[in-house]
C-alpha cells in the first residue's frame, strides 16, 4: 500500500495542467484552481499542490506546485496573417483592429512576454510542459471566425 501511495504521489508531480477558454471566466477558473491547490476548496480540503512541505506518513515531503502564477496566464491574439501568445494577461482588445497595439499599451502597467508565430508559441508551450507549469490561456472564437478559421 505504501509503495502504491508513493507512486501516486510521484505521478501527480509529473503532470502538466492547462486551462483554455474563449470567454471571460478565466480569472474565476484560476481562483478556484488555486484554492484547490492550497487545500481551501470545500470539496477537497485535504489536497495540497502548492509547493508546501507537509507530513506524509511520517515523512516530510514537498508537494508539487501547480498553482497558476501571473506569468503562467496568457492570451492569444490572432489576425488573418499572424498569431501571438502574450503571457502576463488574460485581457483582450475590444476590437481586432486594435491589434498588438492594445498589448503595447497594456505593457506600460503589466509585465508581458510575447511569442509570435506558431513555432515560437509551440516551443514556449513545450517549455512550460517540460517544467510542469500550469497554464491558463484565453482564446477568442470571434477572431477565429473573422480570420476564417474553424475547429477542424
Amino acid at each position: 500500500r505504501r509503495q502504491r501511495q508513493m507512486c501516486i504521489r510521484d505521478r501527480v508531480g509529473r503532470d502538466t495542467k492547462s486551462f483554455r477558454t474563449f470567454g471571460d471566466d478565466l480569472d474565476l477558473v484560476i481562483k478556484e484552481f488555486n484554492e484547490f491547490c492550497d487545500g481551501k476548496h470545500p470539496l477537497f480540503p485535504y489536497i495540497k499542490m502548492n509547493g508546501e512541505v507537509i507530513d506524509y506518513q511520517g515523512e516530510r515531503v514537498q508537494t508539487p506546485n501547480f498553482k497558476v502564477e501571473s506569468d503562467q496566464v496568457g492570451c492569444f491574439f490572432r489576425s488573418k496573417n499572424e498569431c501571438h501568445l502574450i503571457f502576463g494577461t488574460s485581457e483582450k482588445p475590444v476590437s481586432i483592429n486594435q491589434g498588438m497595439s492594445f498589448y503595447k499599451e497594456l505593457e506600460k502597467t503589466n509585465k508581458l512576454k510575447y511569442f509570435s508565430g506558431y513555432e515560437d508559441i509551440y516551443q514556449q508551450l513545450k517549455s512550460y510542459a517540460i517544467n510542469r507549469k500550469t497554464l491558463a490561456l484565453r482564446d477568442y472564437w470571434d477572431w477565429w471566425g473573422a480570420c476564417q478559421e474553424n475547429y477542424a
